[in-house]
């Protein structure tokens, strides 16, 4: 079972840091659509990678050889993806929360 994004970021971060997440719709993303500065998806199709749904994203992520700025961990709220050089999280989701 997968852990809340909180929990997994509190492996990462200071005690008492914010974790610099920003929460994205996937299908937003999908689209262009999202307020989302690193690009993910963007980046994946550079690389000859399609997702369309959070499974394909996290073994589109995970698959990639020799990736080192890039990471991503299944969440509960969807996909975690950690951005080394600027020490920053997306989480991609199905959709926003009400």
């Amino acid at each position: 079972m997968p852990q809340a994004f909180a929990e997994l970021a509190a492996l990462y971060t200071e005690d008492g840091d914010d974790p610099n997440a920003r929460f994205v719709s996937l299908s937003a993303a999908l689209r262009g659509e999202a307020d989302e500065p690193y690009m993910i998806i963007p980046y994946l199709a550079t690389l000859g990678l399609h997702p369309t749904t959070l499974e394909q994203l996290s073994l589109a992520i995970t698959g990639i050889p020799d990736e080192d700025e890039i990471a991503c961990w299944d969440v509960v709220e969807g996909v975690a993806v950690s951005i080394a050089s600027d020490a920053a999280w997306v989480v991609l989701r199905l959709r926003r929360p009400p």
